[in-house]
């Protein structure tokens, strides 16, 4: 769907800089803070970047924005785009990886159905950031993917800097201010892709943002949040990041 207008950003996106401390939370990094995390990840020679995967689990709907759940469930519709600092055989696209899995009939109180693995969303070698959209709404008849709908944004003046300072990133020798700089411009991709998903969407159900560092998070390698759900607005869930040398 092209030419769907961004408006302000959206309050509960602009928090980029996510750090989870389990039993407390969320707080915010502030853009020194990563500069200063990244000074002590580029001192010494660079290690390759692993070969990682990111799935959700136990995505629970606790309100699917339906009115009147007696003629069945809703339509929903998990959009998911995850960020990183890797670009790929000079394909600037590939900073990004945006997906969308739609459900059908989902009730109050449902478990998406995915199966033991849970749902994969990022398969790939992340260098410096790993920055992680979850946006699930109510579907709507012949809505876009959300590769589409960004893909109809690609040449707006917000998604192309964003862009740019990701690629600056991955193309000059990375300084710890351009690593924070391109860890802020992830977020600005985010909240595009929350604008543009809200714009063809039914009610939105919840929406999550955060972030892990290459040092000292190692991307957030294991089980996130370590023993609990991320609860944002009617959805919960958690995610798992493994280390993965073949696509799962």
């Amino acid at each position: 769907m092209a030419g769907v207008m961004l408006g302000k950003s959206y309050n509960a996106m602009n928090e980029w800089l996510v750090e989870e401390i389990p039993g407390r939370d969320a707080i915010v990094r502030s853009a020194a803070s990563v500069a200063a995390i990244a000074e002590r990840e580029l001192v010494g020679p660079e290690a390759e970047p692993l070969a990682i995967a990111v799935r959700l689990h136990d995505i629970l709907i606790r309100n699917n924005k339906k009115w009147f759940n007696f003629l069945g469930g809703a339509d929903v519709r998990v959009d998911v785009v995850v960020v990183q600092g890797n670009i790929v055989e000079d394909d600037k696209s590939s900073a990004y990886t945006p997906s969308t899995t739609r459900f059908a009939d989902v009730g109050r109180q449902d478990s998406l159905a995915t199966d033991e693995h849970g749902l994969l969303i990022y398969y790939g070698r992340p260098k410096h950031f790993l920055d992680i959209s979850v946006m699930i709404s109510r579907d709507t008849k012949d809505s876009d993917d959300l590769a589409k709908l960004i893909k109809d944004q690609a040449g707006s003046k917000e998604f192309g800097g964003a862009l740019e300072a990701i690629v600056g990133l991955a193309v000059t020798a990375p300084q710890a201010a351009i690593v924070a700089g391109a860890v802020g411009a992830a977020s600005v991709i985010g909240n595009l892709a929350y604008q543009v998903v809200r714009a063809v969407s039914g009610n939105t159900i919840g929406i999550y943002h955060g972030n892990r560092l290459a040092y000292p998070d190692r991307f957030g390698i294991g089980r996130n949040p370590p023993a609990s759900t991320y609860q944002r607005g009617d959805m919960s869930f958690w995610y798992e990041v493994v280390e993965a040398e073949q696509k799962p």
